[in-house]
């Protein structure tokens, strides 16, 4: 397209050419039909230069639309699938069945607990009943497909301190409303 471009400015350029005298007479009919054919050949030359552009242009702004959409489809598409593979040579005197536990730790993958508290006032007959529900939050990026398999929570640290949580007390009562008299 770049090339479209110089050669449309070369040709109005020639546009812009000295003109010898400002007065054409018959004696100087051959420069009058030089500047007519050059003035002709301009203006075919601009004409063709400017539908390349035109066509290139169009194709250009096709090819953009069909990036854009392969573009859409790579995010649509899903993740490539990684996966981990352990092997495990045992030696054995004899056959026999045994169940293998394999543990290993991922990186890209966190989880966070949450608690749900429900408290039932009661009555004077009925005791104050509180309900704790826990549960855990799971984010995974790791790119493997994690269906249908057991997992375990752990709050210790591997890369940290593997102390206790520090737990503080938090007192719960009623408010009493004050009457202004």
């Amino acid at each position: 397209m770049e090339v479209y471009e110089i050669q449309k400015r070369y040709i109005e350029n020639l546009a812009f050419l000295p003109v010898v005298g400002n007065d054409i007479s018959k004696k100087h009919t051959r420069l009058h039909e030089d500047w007519v054919q050059l003035l002709t050949l301009i203006e075919t030359s601009l004409s063709v230069i400017k539908k390349s552009l035109l066509n290139q242009r169009f194709k250009m702004h096709k090819v953009e639309r069909c990036i854009k959409a392969l573009k859409k489809l790579i995010q649509l598409s899903p993740r490539q699938i990684q996966q981990t593979e352990a092997k495990v040579s045992v030696i054995a005197r004899e056959d026999l069945k045994v169940d293998l536990l394999v543990s290993y730790q991922v990186h890209d993958v966190s989880w966070q607990s949450t608690y749900d508290a429900r408290l039932e006032t009661g009555s004077r007959n009925v005791p104050s009943k509180l309900v704790i529900v826990r549960r855990a939050s799971i984010i995974q990026s790791t790119g493997e497909v994690w269906r249908d398999i057991a997992i375990m929570f752990s709050t210790s640290r591997p890369s940290g301190r593997n102390s206790s949580p520090e737990f503080y007390p938090v007192t719960v009562g009623f408010l009493r409303r004050l009457k202004y008299t």
